[in-house]
């Protein structure tokens, strides 16, 4: 939701609120201190920044576009022609070694063992 250019968050509001919040939360020890002027002056600068983030397009969501919903065979239709090395989309390979780059490093992160699958290996449709 955008916000609106008169929308302003001055520091005196910014400190009331996380000295409520400080008094009202549970402490933790290793809790960094919020910098309130620090975050103000974020808050200004991506409520100027905004506007011009969604009219990038960066926001879109083609699925709720197309109105994919939840239809598991468009929705396979749509990821086997994205991951296609030889769609008509333009990337070659790019998307599908992207994909398997991130899915490779995710599996990597959080401890699970799978074979990584070798990004040249896709790329060549082995």
């Amino acid at each position: 939701m955008p916000l609106s250019a008169d929308y302003q968050i001055t520091f005196p509001q910014a400190e009331a609120f996380f000295a409520d919040w400080h008094r009202l939360s549970i402490p933790v020890e290793s809790a960094a201190p919020i910098d309130s002027t620090a975050l103000s002056e974020f808050a200004h600068a991506f409520a100027a920044h905004y506007p011009a983030y969604c009219q990038r397009g960066l926001l879109t969501n083609v699925w709720q576009i197309a109105r994919v919903g939840r239809d598991e065979l468009r929705n396979s239709q749509i990821l086997a022609w994205i991951l296609d090395c030889n769609g008509n989309h333009g990337h070659q390979s790019r998307i599908l070694e992207r994909f398997v780059e991130l899915t490779n490093s995710m599996a990597e992160r959080s401890g699970r063992t799978i074979e990584p699958i070798p990004v040249t290996e896709v790329a060549q449709g082995r």
